[in-house]
């Protein structure tokens, strides 16, 4: 019985190929925990408002403060127009009354009214711009401390956003290093264990190949010996029939040789029968001497090329009997024609070719 690769398959003594999985494919990097950010530590952003706590609040000067102020005083101004209106009254004899007192505030009034709004509007002006100032001032100082905030909590986010991917880093590498040495040890097992099942393989591959070997050269010999007899056999029949083969193919060369031969002969007959009667023709015409030889050396050059052109057909190996026969059928006439056109060119009759 003759070993087979299936064989070497199977369980037990010979059975060498396994299908388990190799512990280096069984083996798996253990899961990263990643380090989270640290935000514990860090103190929540809380937004600097605006102090307006030490702005004095505002307070509208009045044209009635300033008006009140300007008539208690004792102003030049206003002494002017009370004077003015106590001499009009005077000159009305209205000196001492109530209507020249009247009169007199009246004027006063009057002249320090326009005094009094102009500085009220004044006062106003000022002080709105004094509290915009410090608004703006105070908005400014906020909004620089909570830039700085934000930029400080910014900067402590992003130290413990790096040292948390250090760390992680740190616990990759350690997880890689520590996978990269089972996976070799795994390996380096692997490698040892096919080394020694293919030693083991080859080993029973070449014991096989050597029985398949030995089986095959046997079968080899009795088939090529069976096969050297059968040759002889047919060597002998195959002799025997090709020199009957060869015996009835001279026959038919033979026959054939003596059939063209004939033909030939019936054609050169033919050719020279047809050349000696167009010349006896032209001999009996009363025509000119010299026409009459050229016109003769003209049909002698086609009956020559009849001959040569007649000679390649009957040694022709590429055709056969038939088409042999046809080809010098069809020669003989063209040869006929030009020989009855030749004549026709000359200017003779050639009624006398008709019968050729």
């Amino acid at each position: 019985m003759a070993w087979a690769i299936n064989d070497l398959r199977r369980p037990g003594a010979h059975g060498l190929l396994s299908n388990q999985t190799s512990p280096a494919a069984r083996i798996a990097p253990e899961p990263v925990v990643p380090v989270a950010v640290d935000t514990k530590n860090q103190a929540p952003f809380v937004p600097v408002a605006i102090d307006t706590k030490n702005q004095a609040p505002f307070n509208v000067d009045t044209v009635e403060g300033y008006l009140n102020n300007l008539l208690s005083k004792d102003n030049p101004y206003i002494k002017t127009a009370r004077a003015n209106a106590a001499e009009v009254s005077n000159q009305r004899g209205l000196l001492n009354t109530s209507i020249a007192t009247g009169t007199g505030e009246k004027a006063a009034i009057e002249s320090a009214l326009p005094i009094a709004a102009q500085n009220a509007s004044t006062a106003n002006t000022f002080k709105q711009n004094e509290q915009a100032f410090n608004y703006n001032a105070a908005l400014q100082n906020a909004s620089a401390a909570n830039t700085f905030g934000q930029n400080e909590q910014a900067f402590n986010y992003n130290a413990a956003l790096q040292n948390a991917s250090a760390a992680n880093t740190s616990k990759q590498n350690e997880q890689t290093f520590k996978h990269d040495i089972a996976l070799q040890a795994a390996s380096a097992v692997n490698t040892s264990k096919q080394n020694e099942q293919t030693f083991k393989y080859d080993i029973a591959l070449q014991a096989a190949s050597a029985a398949n070997t030995s089986k095959q050269n046997e079968q080899a010999f009795k088939y090529n010996a069976a096969l050297q007899a059968a040759s002889a056999a047919s060597t002998s029949k195959q002799s025997e029939q090709t020199f009957k083969y060869n015996a009835a193919l001279q026959n038919a060369k033979a026959v054939n040789m003596f059939k063209q031969n004939m033909q030939a002969f019936k054609y050169d007959t033919r050719i020279q029968s047809q050349l000696f009667e167009h010349n006896t023709a032209l001999g009996q015409m009363n025509i000119n001497a010299d026409l009459k030889t050229k016109t003769s050396e003209r049909l002698q050059l086609l009956a020559q090329q009849n001959m040569t052109e007649r000679t390649k057909i009957l040694t022709s190996s590429e055709l056969n009997t038939k088409t042999k026969t046809i080809m010098l059928d069809e020669l003989n006439d063209y040869t006929t024609q030009n020989m009855a056109l030749v004549a026709e060119l000359a200017g003779y009759d050639v009624s006398m070719f008709d019968e050729f």
